[in-house]
């Protein structure tokens, strides 16, 4: 009971025992009776005799009732009134409109798939360094978070489909989704203290820029074989058949630029002074970690624009280092003595014929690679891989030359658009051999949905006036005759989508096959099922490439359709009912297509943000944000689009962790 309903009803009792008090006391002298004998009279300055009339006796009960009553009118009312509008219940925190409660969840719903996607592709660096024993425990983190946002998105998807109707049902609804969210990011970043001690990318920054420009390589020479996939493909086909992967090969070329630049800085990172030597003036001479053999004592040594050692300034230890001798013994200040074979391009060592050191891609004169120095790329463009690592690229001790720390970053980066562009790469070979698969089995098709329409004739001459007619059979028959002519005439012309062929002329076969209801349905529907799930398949593959690769920009509403249309898929692999498969497979083609448009909307409407003054137009870090490899894109609600800071970064390199932890790179002042 609140506190003025208490003050109400102790006020209220009050005066109702004050009034029975009052009217149970002394009674007043009964005028009817008869008049008593006269009294003798008072002495002067003697106190009046007691009694007075019966309607005075009533008015101070009668008026303090009334007071009790209008008091305990007034406390309803007033409590009443405050229900309506209150906004703190009990003095606790406020209470969301609904519509607050339903933005809050759409975020939360946002945030949480992102650091899915992020946490699953650095899972997938960790577990190629380090095997999978050694990730089982953030394995298992990922796959309990997951689980819980996977629950929230089917929540929200009864929610969308107007499921539960009350406006209480759906508050409880909004708040498990924000709490399932946000228990998957805390398990998460639970996870993340072991996870970065397992990774260590500051320690092991050679290594692993070594490792990541392998991938970025290999991706450069796939991307060659993805690109003229897809032209083959556009002209063989129609328009429509490449379209889910009609912008990949660019946008992996934008991340494979992004890559190379971030790479490159990497190895910039690695052979800078640290800033621990910087602050160490008595600290050890330290070879630089790019292999070049250059001597830094306290981190004063510097590299020229055309990547040679360039001397110290004057006082210092800084000496310039010839670019034909290889590096020295490791912590030594030994001269360096000549290189006996040297490398090819992209490799430490004498620059071929008719190069300029520090020219190269890779080099701090390439727009793109920005880094100083020969050995940090190839003559085709890409980031060459550095020399075997050598005792001239530690620090005394084991320890790394340069600034791990920085390198960690850049390197996290580069890691994250190689997945990116691995993903839209591996999409467009997969939609080639799915368009392939698809051609294959529109013959057959075509033969069984000409069987089916002879029974159907045969069935519809039987039937006595319009029987079969009624259960739809002839409505059914005459959509499937149509499906099949227009198939037949667009692969004779040969200007055709099969896999969108494939899938018109299933629906329309399992439609009219379940009006002939056959003794046969159950083979039948296995074969309809394999066609269903082909295409199936090929939407929710391409909306969750074209979704991770532009998470930047993509809401709540095309994640929702896209994690239902993966849950229809696995009950469909699941279920032991060919009938409930079917249904299942094609509930999930027709989600897995509506998220896809709905994600490439929300690119439309947010744009792409651009750096002012980018080079013909093409940003690859406004492209690095679009596809939220930096933390700072945007979602649901924020304002789209828009101008990036003319230097730097807006934002650093996501890593695996929750809401609390994906972003910890920021926190680096140096970044």
């Amino acid at each position: 009971m609140t506190r003025s309903a208490t003050r109400a009803l102790v006020a209220l009792i009050a005066g109702v025992t004050a009034a029975v008090c009052w009217l149970v006391g002394p009674a007043a002298p009964d005028v009817r009776a008869e008049p008593p004998a006269p009294a003798a009279a008072a002495p002067p300055g003697a106190p009046a005799p007691e009694g007075g009339a019966p309607g005075v006796d009533l008015v101070v009960p009668v008026a303090l009732l009334a007071t009790a009553l209008a008091i305990a009118g007034y406390a309803f009312v007033t409590r009443r009134r405050r229900v309506r509008t209150r906004t703190t219940p009990h003095g606790g925190p406020a209470v969301p409109r609904e519509a607050e409660l339903d933005e809050r969840a759409r975020r939360a719903l946002v945030a949480a798939d992102d650091a899915l996607r992020t946490s699953r592709e650095e899972l997938a660096w960790a577990r190629a360094g380090h095997g999978e024993a050694a990730v089982k425990s953030a394995a298992e983190a990922l796959a309990y978070a997951e689980g819980e946002v996977a629950a929230a998105f089917r929540l929200r998807q009864r929610l969308d489909d107007g499921h539960p109707e009350d406006e209480a049902g759906r508050r409880a609804a909004l708040e498990e989704v924000v709490a399932r969210c946000a228990d998957a990011g805390r398990r998460l970043d639970e996870e993340v203290p072991d996870f970065d001690a397992l990774r260590d990318l500051e320690a092991a920054a050679p290594v692993a820029l070594a490792a990541v420009e392998a991938a970025h390589r290999e991706l450069v020479g796939r991307l060659t074989t993805a690109e003229a996939a897809l032209t083959a493909m556009r002209g063989r086909y129609a328009r429509s058949a490449a379209e889910p992967v009609a912008t990949a090969p660019e946008v992996a070329r934008a991340r494979l630029d992004f890559a190379a630049a971030a790479l490159s800085q990497a190895r910039a990172a690695l052979a800078a002074p640290s800033p621990d030597a910087l602050a160490s003036p008595d600290a050890p001479p330290v070879r630089a970690a790019d292999g070049s053999g250059a001597v830094q004592r306290g981190g004063t040594g510097v590299r020229g624009a055309d990547g040679a050692a360039a001397p110290g300034p004057a006082g210092t230890d800084g000496v310039a280092a010839d670019p034909t001798t290889g590096p020295g013994p490791a912590g030594t200040d030994e001269p360096a003595g000549p290189l006996k074979n040297p490398g090819p391009p992209g490799r430490t060592g004498e620059p071929p014929a008719g190069r300029t050191v520090g020219t190269g891609p890779g080099s701090a004169r390439d727009p793109v690679a920005g880094a100083g120095g020969f050995g940090a790329g190839t003559p085709d463009g890409t980031v060459g891989r550095p020399a075997s690592p050598d005792p001239g690229h530690g620090a005394p001790g084991g320890g790394v030359a340069g600034d791990g720390r920085r390198a960690a970053v850049y390197l996290r980066a580069a890691e994250g658009a190689l997945d990116q562009a691995d993903q839209l790469v591996e999409a467009v070979d997969r939609r080639a051999v799915e368009i392939a698969g698809a051609a294959g089995r529109l013959p057959d098709a075509l033969a069984e949905a000409e069987a089916d329409l002879a029974e159907a004739r045969r069935t519809l001459e039987g039937a006595p006036g319009g029987a079969a007619s009624a259960g739809g059979l002839r409505g059914r028959a005459a959509r499937l005759e149509s499906v099949a002519g227009d198939v037949r005439r667009a692969v004779e012309a040969g200007g055709y989508d099969p896999v969108d062929a494939l899938r018109r002329l299933e629906e329309a076969d399992a439609a009219l096959d379940e009006a002939l209801a056959r003794d046969e349905g159950t083979r039948r529907s296995r074969a309809f099922l394999e066609q269903a799930l082909l295409a199936a398949r090929s939407a929710a593959g391409a909306a969750e490439v074209y979704v991770t690769t532009h998470r930047g920009a993509v809401g709540s509403v095309a994640r929702t359709r896209l994690a239902q249309a993966r849950h229809h898929l696995a009950e469909a692999a699941a279920s032991r009912d060919p009938g409930e498969a079917l249904a299942d497979a094609q509930r999930a083609d027709a989600l897995a297509r509506q998220a896809q448009a709905l994600a490439e909307q929300d690119v439309r409407l947010r744009g792409t943000p651009q750096r002012p003054g980018a080079p013909g137009g093409r940003d690859e870090v406004g492209g690095a944000v679009l596809g939220g490899l930096l933390v700072g894109g945007v979602a649901d609600g924020d304002v789209p689009g828009g101008d990036l800071p003319g230097g730097g970064w807006p934002g650093a390199p996501a890593r695996f962790g929750g809401g609390g932890t994906r972003d910890r790179l920021a926190g680096d002042d140096r970044f």
